[in-house]
């Protein structure tokens, strides 16, 4: 947490150097359909509805990775839903269809995933499911904010 998308992507170079695999940041595809369980399309990892003791939200700091395993995916992955908001290797587009003006200065933006630990479940404009995005500048450091990696398979 509180690291960079250009910080995130320096550490899965140096770890796939030191590991010999490649690791990288999901893309936002990548990362919406591990939270929405697959082909399974839910709105959160478990299922349809925010329960309690499933993710780290509405606390004053983040939690150890693993805190509440009743969130997890149908594939054991914790914390896609709180705890940290989590860069994708994506830059931010507009969904196709969408005939909206976009700037030009938001091309270069990330799309960050999942919500925080700080993040309110009530929230209208921001809700916190596993289709919410959020763009963010990549050089911006924030303690809500974090990454996993993924690992490319040999």
């Amino acid at each position: 947490m509180n690291v960079s998308a250009r910080e995130a992507e320096e550490f899965a170079k140096w770890r796939s150097k030191r590991k010999n695999f490649t690791y990288r940041l999901p893309t936002e595809e990548e990362w919406e359909y591990a939270a929405r369980s697959g082909g399974e399309y839910k709105l959160f990892p478990w299922g349809e509805s925010l329960r309690d003791s499933t993710a780290v939200v509405k606390e004053a700091t983040p939690r150890p990775v693993g805190s509440y395993p009743s969130g997890k995916n149908r594939w054991g992955v914790d914390d896609l839903i709180g705890n940290v908001w989590e860069w994708t290797g994506s830059n931010f587009q507009l969904y196709p269809g969408n005939d909206a003006e976009f700037p030009a200065k938001y091309k270069s933006w990330r799309v960050v995933r999942g919500g925080s630990y700080a993040s309110e479940p009530q929230d209208r404009q921001r809700p916190l499911t596993a289709t919410f995005r959020e763009l963010i500048d990549p050089t911006t450091k924030h303690p809500a904010q974090g990454f996993r990696l993924v690992r490319d398979g040999q």
